[in-house]
């Protein structure tokens, strides 16, 4: 009894997963749908018009001696009536339908785009997300298209099937026996079939997002340099080698059952039903008498198409499962609720000068038995200049991710002017912080949108000019022929601007010149620069933020010398803190890594000599 009520709950969500993304698509474009499903109606009232009214009438005509000219009016008609119902169906079908499934797909993957911008960063983290988040993007279109053919094939097949059911029963009822039943088991192996192959392709995921990688890295122009000066592509065609034969396994295990299951479908679906029929109507007509010669034609059209009909009708119930087991993935991740909603409302931040706070915070990552963090008390004053300094994995990235709340910390608590920082409305909150981050990226649009991160006025591209002269890297771009309009990277213009790292990272901290951010985060947004580069960078930084608090990581200490405070993490804790004269008259931890530093600055110096 638990089976039976299993089995039904499992097709009530499949049919719930169906008619959500048919929701989708009938508020997009409800004239498509509704055409499409008529279309499908007329489509096989058509062929049963052919296959039984038409035979009937014509060798009816023939016994009964109808009139020569009654049969080619009737035969013109029909031919009218399929010629117009063509030109219709092909206007639809090339035309009307495809812009209209543009406009579905849009809304489909505007609405997954929204989902994915409203997550946390740490989903990103997450293996396991981010491949259900993959199959829900991969499939998100062609499923949208199956879920559509695939109701629009069913009510149109039912319609033939009702009428060609009373065509059965009218000439013989036991012609039914012989498409009803292998119709039933035709249904049972492919629902064992659709199951088998969703269970190949989600062993497949992981895999294949392996060898889409390598794929990628391949043909990318910025990888081209690393690829050819070194032995990684060797690593990576093992990894590609390796994702390969996992996808080989699972086609050897899993799809042998896919396989069985669809030559069992197909044997039972396709090739019985048609030779039994035929049977069965010969022994009618020569052997019991039943019918006539010219019904016999009937009979056999009759049962072709109504073994087709119910072959589309117990395929609808295999493609409702098939399509509802994908189509969960895409609800699930729709479904989701971020730990830190985008949307969260709360209080927003008053024009007070920001005063940041972290209370005993610490912070484990998802499945970490150890936290990165832990026991970290920090007040930050307003117009401040902070330096976080300490060893790669001490800390200090993800302490500034739960600074501007990416993150919530799993122990203690963050504020900004005394009040927890989840009571914030999130939106609010983090504009009061300016991002740098090591990794800054430029997108395929006007320099003048990528320094104020949104569309540009025609009027802000001037003050665009502005910050990126003041940053430095407005030279270089004039020296390309390019201005605060001119498209960055060649991703969609072959024209469009190509910049070193280092003055991408210029352009990313001209958006904080261009932002009223009252917090400037800096995670080594001079990484790709040289030392005396780096040291100009942060002089330039730090008087240009005069009346804003500014906390920056750094790995070369000489830079954060020239913060007020400097915080030393080690190992997850704060080790010292102190400015940088403090620190060196001190002689702990943050003097012996400057000395070292100084040290190596100087033998390079030397060596270069």
């Amino acid at each position: 009894m638990a089976s039976k009520k299993d089995t039904y709950r499992q097709l009530r969500s499949y049919w719930s997963n169906n008619m959500f993304f048919l929701g989708i698509a009938y508020r997009t474009a409800p004239r498509r749908v509704v055409l499409q499903f008529i279309l499908s109606m007329l489509n096989y009232g058509i062929d049963y018009l052919y296959a039984i009214l038409f035979v009937s009438y014509v060798f009816g005509a023939v016994e009964h001696g109808t009139p020569y000219s009654h049969v080619l009016i009737f035969i013109a008609a029909m031919m009218s009536l399929s010629f117009l119902l063509t030109l219709v169906y092909e206007w639809f079908d090339k035309r009307y339908k495809p812009v209209c499934d543009l406009k579905i797909s849009q809304e489909l993957n505007r609405m997954l785009f929204e989902k994915a911008s409203e997550v946390e960063l740490a989903c990103y983290e997450d293996a396991e997300f981010y491949d259900k988040y993959t199959r829900a993007g991969n499939e998100a279109d062609t499923r949208m298209a199956g879920v559509l053919d695939n109701m629009t094939n069913f009510f149109g097949a039912l319609t033939s099937f009702v009428l060609l059911i009373f065509t059965v029963i009218y000439l013989d009822p036991i012609a039914l026996i012989f498409m009803i039943l292998p119709a039933v088991t035709k249904l049972t192996i492919t629902v064992r079939r659709n199951q088998a192959l969703y269970d190949l392709n989600k062993a497949n995921t992981s895999p294949v997002r392996v060898s889409k990688y390598v794929n990628r890295i391949a043909y990318l122009e910025s990888f081209a340099k690393e690829l050819r000066l070194s032995n990684i592509f060797r690593v990576m065609l093992g990894r590609y080698d390796q994702a390969v034969g996992q996808m080989r396994g699972n086609f050897l295990v899993l799809g042998r059952r896919v396989a069985k299951y669809r030559a069992l479908d197909d044997v039972f679906g396709r090739i019985l039903p048609f030779p039994l029929a035929i049977m069965y109507a010969a022994l009618s007509v020569l052997v019991l008498h039943r019918i006539k010669a010219f019904q016999f034609i009937v009979m056999l059209n009759a049962i072709n198409n109504l073994s087709r009909s119910v072959a589309e009708v117990s395929g609808f119930f295999t493609k409702l499962q098939e399509n509802g087991i994908y189509i969960e993935n895409v609800r699930e991740f729709l479904r989701y609720e971020p730990v830190i909603s985008e949307k969260q409302a709360g209080i927003k931040p008053d024009g007070e000068e920001p005063r940041l706070e972290l209370d005993q915070v610490g912070f484990t990552y998802s499945g970490a038995s150890n936290p990165i963090l832990s026991g970290i008390s920090l007040k930050v004053e307003p117009g401040e200049k902070i330096a976080l300094v300490g060893h790669n994995g001490a800390g200090k990235s993800t302490l500034i991710k739960l600074m501007m709340r990416l993150y919530d910390p799993t122990e203690g608590v963050v504020r900004l002017n005394g009040v927890a920082a989840g009571q914030y409305e999130v939106q609010g909150y983090r504009e009061v912080f300016g991002t740098v981050f090591q990794d800054c990226k430029v997108m395929a649009m006007p320099v003048a949108d990528n320094v104020f991160m949104r569309r540009a006025s025609e009027g802000e591209y001037k003050q665009a000019e502005e910050v990126l002269e003041t940053v430095g890297v407005y030279s270089k771009i004039s020296s390309l022929g390019g201005s605060a309009a001119s498209v960055m990277t060649r991703e969609f213009d072959d024209q469009g601007l190509v910049l070193s790292g280092g003055e991408v990272q210029k352009i990313s901290i001209g958006r904080l010149f261009a932002s009223d951010s009252r917090i400037a985060i800096l995670d080594e947004p001079s990484s790709a620069l040289d030392p005396v580069a780096e040291y100009q960078m942060f002089e330039l930084l730090l008087q240009a933020s005069e009346g804003r608090t500014v906390i920056f990581i750094s790995h070369r200490l000489s830079s954060a010398a020239l913060a007020d405070r400097i915080v030393l993490l080690e190992h997850g804790r704060i080790a010292e803190t102190g400015s940088h004269d403090e620190l060196m008259a001190r002689g702990g931890k943050y003097a012996d890594m400057f000395h070292k530093q100084a040290a190596y600055y100087k033998e390079e110096a030397l060596n270069i000599g």
